[in-house]
C-alpha cells in the first residue's frame, strides 16, 4: 500500500510509468499542497538516490512546494553528499532544455514549456471569505 508522499516520490523517480516529466511534476505540485515533509524526507534517505533526491527538490522547488526550512535544509544535505551527475529527463536534451541547475546539480533536458501548466500549484491555497 501507499501514500501519497511515497506515491509523488515514485512519480518523480520513474516519470515514464507516470506520464511524463510535465504530468509528474502536476502530481507533485498537488500532492505538496497535503504533503507530510517529514515522512517524504525519510522515504527520500531510505532509498538513498541522490539522483531522485535532486529531481525530488529541484520539481518541488519548481512547482512551489512549501518544505518547512529546517526539512529543506536536510534535503539539500542529502543532495550534496555525492558530485554523482543526475539528470531530469531524456539523456539527450530537448530543443530549449532548461540546462544545468547548480542549487540541485541537476542537468534538466526538458523545455519550460513541458513544465508550464505546474508552476506556482504546490502552493497551499486559503480561501478568503467575505466578511
Amino acid at each position: 500500500m501507499s501514500d501519497r508522499e511515497k506515491t509523488a516520490i515514485d512519480c518523480v523517480d520513474r516519470p515514464d510509468l507516470a506520464g511524463g516529466v510535465g504530468e509528474v511534476a502536476y502530481i507533485l505540485a498537488r500532492a505538496c499542497r497535503k504533503m507530510d515533509w517529514q515522512k517524504a524526507l525519510d522515504y527520500l534517505e531510505k532509498l538513498d538516490s541522490f539522483a531522485l533526491i535532486r529531481k525530488f527538490g529541484w520539481l518541488t522547488d519548481r512547482v512551489g512546494g512549501e518544505i518547512p526550512e529546517g526539512l529543506r535544509s536536510r534535503l539539500r544535505e542529502l543532495a550534496k553528499r555525492t558530485d554523482t551527475k543526475a539528470i531530469l529527463g531524456p539523456k539527450i536534451p530537448k530543443k530549449n532544455a532548461l540546462g544545468y541547475q547548480s542549487d540541485w546539480k541537476l542537468r534538466v533536458n526538458i523545455g519550460k514549456e513541458e513544465l508550464s501548466d505546474s508552476e506556482g500549484l504546490g502552493k497551499r491555497r486559503t480561501i478568503q471569505r467575505n466578511p
